[in-house]
């Protein structure tokens, strides 16, 4: 039986010397960072308009999700754990959009309203296709359209859901053995989670960013001031 082994679904960021749990570790710590600061602005008098109202919805998605992300891997649980890493992009690729329409609030109240991002406008007039924000970002940030493409593949029932359904390959016997659990078998080891753990990190280190930085602007355009 020919066996194809299963290649690794994210772009690597970490060495791989760093253990997992160090690796679930530091986004706790930067999701509490985000939790702190965050928090810090509001009591300081974040201002409830549009714009506001979309950087605190996702300040709540971007402290929330890390707390699902993080159990689940833990728990051993990829199928649960790997489409976050696709949701804490998506909260990025929300918020960078603020920065690349010409009418900000006009976007933020268009999102708050429930209309279809793709269905607005950049500061070019090209729609706010995913496509089209990644492609944005990405020059800043190379690694995101790995990432989305991999991330993406878990959102949907694809071939890729099978793989941790393996619980052993007998080579000689041409035998394979399949498990249904919500746990992965014991034959993915703690290495096969890296790439997902990383990816998850750099998305929530990329939204940490884009949201206070939005909000510290909102903050300073309300109190009359610019940063």
């Amino acid at each position: 039986m020919h066996v194809i082994e299963q290649k690794c679904l994210f772009q690597k960021h970490c060495s791989s010397w760093v253990s997992l749990d160090a690796r679930l570790n530091r986004i706790t710590a930067e999701q509490g960072d985000l939790l702190r600061e965050g928090q810090a602005l509001l009591r300081a008098g974040l201002p409830t308009n549009q714009v506001g109202m979309l950087l605190l919805a996702a300040a709540k998605r971007s402290i929330a999700l890390p707390e699902g992300f993080t159990a689940m891997i833990r728990a051993r649980n990829f199928h649960a754990a790997a489409p976050m890493v696709r949701m804490q992009l998506d909260t990025a690729l929300r918020v960078a959009a603020l920065r690349f329409v010409s009418d900000p609030h006009a976007y933020a109240e268009a999102v708050m309203e429930g209309k279809a991002v793709y269905k607005l406008k950049d500061d070019t007039g090209v729609r706010l296709t995913d496509h089209r924000l990644l492609e944005r970002l990405a020059e800043t940030f190379p690694w995101i359209n790995t990432v989305y493409r991999d991330a993406s593949a878990f959102v949907h029932l694809s071939a890729r859901h099978l793989w941790t359904s393996i619980s052993a390959i007998e080579e000689a016997e041409r035998l394979v053995v399949f498990q249904i659990s919500p746990c992965d078998p014991a034959r993915v080891t703690e290495d096969q989670y890296y790439d997902a753990v990383d990816a998850f990190y750099h998305c929530l280190l990329l939204a940490k960013g884009l949201i206070l930085s939005g909000m510290r602007q909102v903050a300073n355009l309300g109190n009359g001031s610019a940063e």
